[in-house]
């Protein structure tokens, strides 16, 4: 196997590759990850709007739900106060890392349904207790937001979705 030593006894050359490298980085970064983002925000907006629609602004999350659209469990998770990351949802509501991840792929695991739906239950009592009612305050008397609150919810939720939606793309593309 043939060695390339090019620059290897040429230490003076060292700074400036390094530095034409972080510019051809930096350069593609500006040009690559505002798009990404733009459209991972866009993306997120707009599951954020279609489960606002089906839970009365999630004022009824159901199992049902979560049987139809189980992808939803991401923006639940990043509607609650702290964000829950998987394994915390996960542990929290005593149900496998693999159920929050299969649900998030858009499937329901492969177990009894009866055993099902009891841990589908267990994740809506933890959503709902940590839900983050700050910035969803109709949450605290079960009514439905005025635009401002439904805006700013759709804000801060879609801004935790879209580091999710966008961060694996950034990286895999680098």
């Amino acid at each position: 196997m043939k060695k390339y030593s090019i620059n290897k006894n040429n230490t003076s050359y060292w700074k400036s590759d390094i530095q034409q490298s972080v510019l051809f980085y930096n350069e593609w970064f500006l040009n690559f990850a505002p798009k990404t983002y733009i459209n991972a925000k866009q993306e997120a907006f707009n599951r954020i709007e279609t489960i606002f629609s089906k839970t009365d602004f999630f004022n009824s999350i159901s199992c049902e739900l979560l049987k139809t659209v189980p992808e939803s469990i991401t923006i639940l998770r990043m509607s609650t106060t702290p964000p829950l990351a998987r394994e915390r949802l996960a542990g929290l509501a005593d149900v496998q890392k693999s159920f929050i991840i299969s649900m998030e792929q858009g499937r329901l695991p492969r177990i009894n349904e009866i055993e099902r739906e009891k841990c589908l239950k267990r994740i809506i009592d933890i959503i709902n207790r940590l839900f983050d009612t700050n910035i969803m305050p109709w949450l605290k008397d079960k009514s439905f937001p005025h635009e401002i609150d439904r805006l700013l919810a759709k804000n801060v939720i879609g801004d935790r979705l879209c580091d999710s939606l966008s961060d694996p793309i950034i990286r895999s593309e680098q």
